[in-house]
C-alpha cells in the first residue's frame, strides 16, 4: 500500500508551496544582488568622474602657474639674476 498526500480541494500540496516560496526568495536574492552590483558600478563611475574633474582642475591650475612663471621670467630678469648670483661669494 502506498501513502498518498491529501490535497485540499483546489489547493496546492505543501511541497509545491514550499518550492514556490523558495523560488520567490531565490529570485528576490538574485534581484537584490543585481541591484547591489548596479549601485557599486554607479558609485565607481561617480568616483571616476570626480577624479577626472579634480585632475582637470589641477591641470588648469598648473597652466595658470606656468603662465605666471613665464610672464615673470624674461631674458632681462634672468640676466640680472645671473649677474647678482656671480657677485655673491
Amino acid at each position: 500500500m502506498s501513502r498518498e498526500t491529501v490535497e485540499e480541494p483546489g489547493g496546492a500540496s505543501t511541497g509545491q508551496m514550499l518550492r514556490l516560496v523558495v523560488l520567490i526568495l531565490g529570485l528576490g536574492a538574485i534581484g537584490l544582488s543585481l541591484l547591489s552590483y548596479r549601485q557599486l558600478r554607479l558609485q565607481a563611475l561617480h568616483e571616476h568622474s570626480a577624479a577626472r574633474l579634480r585632475q582637470s582642475e589641477q591641470d588648469m591650475e598648473l597652466w595658470k602657474l606656468r603662465a605666471e612663471i613665464a610672464s615673470s621670467v624674461t631674458p632681462e630678469r634672468v640676466g640680472l639674476l645671473a649677474t647678482e648670483h656671480r657677485l655673491q661669494p
